[in-house]
């Protein structure tokens, strides 16, 4: 029920009693780890525990339930990673209006005016480029 030492290094994940939990470093004494799938048991979703209580406690190394199981080819001709399940992101701001969002793989262009989210115009659009472009050159 030991997994070899050489296997606990940072984005390693095991196998334990209670659930699986993700190596986020180490030292020669310490791993810190967090669990891996973000949920918090008795009150916290990390910890700190010396290495060969990790190595001893650890059932097995498992594939990372949040890797990429697929990718996508943005229109840039990157290549970025795709979730297995969606997640939520959230903005919070007074100004829902000055924000765009911009889809790198359609190139499509989203704008939000408090209400809802809707596509630019071709106005809005020029706007996005210009702004990218003035950022791109800082």
């Amino acid at each position: 029920m030991s997994v070899a030492i050489e296997q606990i290094k940072p984005g390693a994940v095991f196998r334990f009693k209670t659930a699986s939990r993700r190596v986020t470093g180490v030292n020669a004494c310490n791993v810190t780890w967090e669990y891996a799938d973000g949920q918090k048991r008795g009150g916290r979703r990390s910890g700190t525990q010396w290495i060969h209580y990790f190595k001893s406690d650890a059932i097995e190394q498992i594939p990372d339930p949040a890797a990429a199981v697929e990718s996508r080819k943005l229109l840039s001709g990157r290549e970025v990673p795709s979730l297995a399940e969606s997640i939520a992101v959230t903005l919070n701001t007074h100004c829902p209006a000055k924000w765009a969002v911009v889809d790198l793989e359609t190139g499509e262009l989203w704008g939000h005016d408090g209400a809802q989210f809707k596509h630019l115009s071709s106005p809005e659009a020029a706007e996005v480029a210009a702004v990218a472009k003035q950022a791109a050159n800082k």
